[in-house]
Formats: C-alpha cells, sequence, structure tokens
C-alpha cells in the first residue's frame, strides 16, 4: 500500500521507520487534495509535534487505511475524527485548556446559541495550534 505524504508517495513500512520514539499510531486525513489537506486544521497539533501525517486524496486510500487498522503493532487512525489520540499531552496542556474553557464560557455558549443544531458541541480545541476553529 503507497499513500500520499506531505513529499510524495511513501509505504506504510517506511511512514513507520521515520515515526518519533514517542509516536504511538499511524495517522491519515483525507480530503480531496493535497494543497486542502496541508492546510487542515485538524492535523496541526500532530504536525507540531513532528508527527507524519499521511494524506488519502482517494477514496480507495481512505477505505484502504480504515481497512488496515493496525501495521506493525501501531494502530492506523484518521487524525480527523473527534476522538483522536494526538499523543502525549502535557500536564500544562490540560490545564491551559480547562482555563481558556473557562475564560472563554460565554464566547462558547454564544456560540452554541446561535449554531444551535447545527452543532453537537462547542468546545476548546486540543488539535489546534494556529487556526481559530475546527469542524470536526
Amino acid at each position: 500500500l503507497l499513500v500520499l505524504r506531505h513529499a510524495g508517495l511513501t509505504s506504510l513500512a517506511d511512514y513507520v521507520s521515520r515515526m518519533p520514539e514517542d509516536q504511538k499510531q499511524i495517522y491519515f486525513v483525507a480530503g480531496t487534495s493535497r494543497a486542502a489537506l496541508e492546510g487542515s486544521p485538524q492535523i496541526e497539533r500532530l504536525t507540531a509535534k513532528g508527527y507524519e501525517v499521511l494524506f488519502a486524496t482517494d477514496s480507495v486510500d481512505e477505505i484502504a487505511l480504515q481497512g488496515v487498522g493496525e501495521f506493525e503493532g501501531k494502530q492506523v487512525v484518521d487524525a480527523a475524527k473527534q476522538d483522536v489520540d494526538l499523543g502525549g499531552e502535557d500536564e500544562g496542556d490540560e490545564e491551559k485548556r480547562k482555563a481558556d474553557a473557562e475564560r472563554l464560557a460565554d464566547v462558547l455558549a454564544y456560540l452554541k446559541d446561535t449554531l444551535g443544531g447545527a452543532v453537537d458541541k462547542v468546545e476548546v480545541s486540543k488539535r489546534l495550534t494556529s487556526s481559530p476553529a475546527a469542524l470536526v
């Protein structure tokens, strides 16, 4: 299985060989083009940590990666899913997110009320590093 990555095609074996020691999963994200995926807020946290993310630009790529499930003991996961493990988090990150959620409680409530049934929830994200918002 060869899939698109930031610098071209790669195999899962090559991907795993380049993984940092602290990375426990193989991450991919699906979309219509490489340009759209490179700018995706869904992968900001992963790329900031130095993790490589595979780009599935064809629906067959996405289906194949989902079907793999696990490779060389590493789980293959869609980085755009809501509950994906984004790698180890510092205690300070969790405390900061809680403080941000408290500080922004009125804004979060306003957004939820304004968007109503168009969204399930509005919350401070642990996946973003520079984008103001992301839909998951």
